[in-house]
């Protein structure tokens, strides 16, 4: 019996010391997930490496825990590696998130001493790849432990969106959302397509991938005006932006997401890709120009929130081959000179032929169709007769309600 407890109690001390050193490692990670006061006092005395993220990120959650890892692993070995790893959650430090740069998440910067700016990093994300750069950038003189046992990184498909995280993921960045049902068969040949989108771009920081179940979250999809499964539509800070139509092939798909990012992230009317930085400044306010040959604004899917969004928006919807809209064309652009130099009013048009998903989330049945907006809001169809002079009055009548 004596032996029998001789053999239990360093059994038992090891158990304790091992439940001590999990707790200890748990509160040190949580320690260093830095605020401003934090990493204003912090990262100018040594090397850090610093992930900044946000909770709802689909890309950040499946980095996690191989940030994790990186911690551990190197956190513990003290003044032997002459790094911190640590986090900033930018939703609750959007400030500091701005200040460095940062415009997709997750976003991993390293600071030194000397580089209080930072070095982003842009590689893979593996446990071995972010060591394997940490020593490049550090010096050759650190001491890394690479044989260390790597993670499987688990690669997911698209991030699942309910009523609880969606507005909150899309409310920025750009997202490539399928609405969908799971009884639906299109949706469920389209299903591992979709999820094999996801993985290819999982590196990718500037469009997510997801995913809205319309039988579970029925008041989102009816919020984005979803008439039929599977709908694919671009969501940009918050708006509908765009709706795929396309050939559903991962390589129809991935193009497509190429064509997406390169629009949303350029000038438009300049072809000119913006820097992170400048992205967060022009994109919000840009409205579309009058082309030079028409007073009449063109609009897209990428530009009609915007040219809508403030002021009174007359917004024509028609077809080319369309007899009452060639007859209305002159009109239209007369219209459009009546208002010349007004800035609170446009007088839009939008070819239904290259915009069919534009006109149908706005409900566009026939043509022409005469819609008037205010502030972004659709006020009424009209529906009046289509001379001049009326409808000079039905845009005079809502400025001065406005008034």
């Amino acid at each position: 019996m004596a032996g029998f407890v001789r053999t239990i109690v360093p059994l038992g001390v090891f158990a304790t010391t091992f439940l001590v050193q999990l707790v200890k490692a748990q509160d040190s990670y949580e320690s260093l997930l830095y605020d401003n006061r934090k990493f204003s006092e912090n990262v100018p005395e040594k090397a850090h490496f610093i992930l900044f993220f946000a909770p709802w990120c689909g890309h950040c959650k499946r980095l996690m825990p191989t940030w994790e890892d990186l911690h551990a692993k190197y956190n513990s070995l003290g003044e032997a590696v002459p790094v911190t790893v640590a986090r900033v959650d930018c939703t609750q430090e959007s400030a500091l998130c701005s200040a460095q740069g940062v415009t997709g998440y997750p976003t991993m910067k390293l600071f030194t001493p000397k580089n209080t700016e930072g070095i982003k990093y842009r590689g893979q994300r593996d446990l071995n790849s972010l060591e394997m750069w940490l020593k490049e950038q550090l010096g050759s003189d650190v001491k890394f432990d690479l044989k260390a046992e790597l993670p499987v990184v688990t690669k997911s498909g698209a991030v699942s969106l309910t009523s609880e995280n969606y507005h909150q993921t899309v409310k920025s960045g750009i997202h490539f959302v399928k609405f969908y049902a799971p009884w639906c068969s299109h949706c469920q040949r389209l299903a591992p397509v979709w999820d094999d989108l996801a993985r290819s771009l999982e590196f990718d920081d500037k469009v997510n991938i997801a995913k809205v179940d319309c039988t579970e979250s029925n008041e989102i999809c009816q919020s984005v005006n979803v008439k039929g499964y599977p709908t694919l539509a671009v969501i940009k800070d918050g708006r509908v932006v765009e709706s795929y139509n396309g050939e559903r092939t991962l390589d129809m798909l991935k193009a497509f997401v190429d064509e997406m990012r390169e629009k949303l992230l350029t000038i438009p009317g300049r072809g000119i890709p913006l820097s992170d930085e400048m992205v967060l400044k022009a994109m919000p306010s840009e409205i579309p120009a009058v082309p030079k040959d028409s007073v009449v604004v063109e609009l897209s899917a990428a530009n009609f929130e915007n040219a809508v969004g403030t002021g009174v928006a007359f917004v024509k919807f028609y077809a080319p081959w369309c007899g009452h809209c060639k007859r209305l064309a002159p009109t239209w652009d007369d219209l459009a000179k009546k208002f010349l130099g007004q800035g609170n009013v446009r007088i839009c048009k939008v070819d239904c032929t290259e915009q069919k998903s534009l006109c149908d989330l706005q409900e566009v049945e026939g043509y022409p169709t005469m819609l008037l907006y205010k502030d972004g809001k659709k006020v009424k169809e009209y529906d009046d007769k289509r001379d001049l002079d009326s409808l000079y009055q039905a845009v005079s009548q809502l400025l001065k309600d406005e008034l």
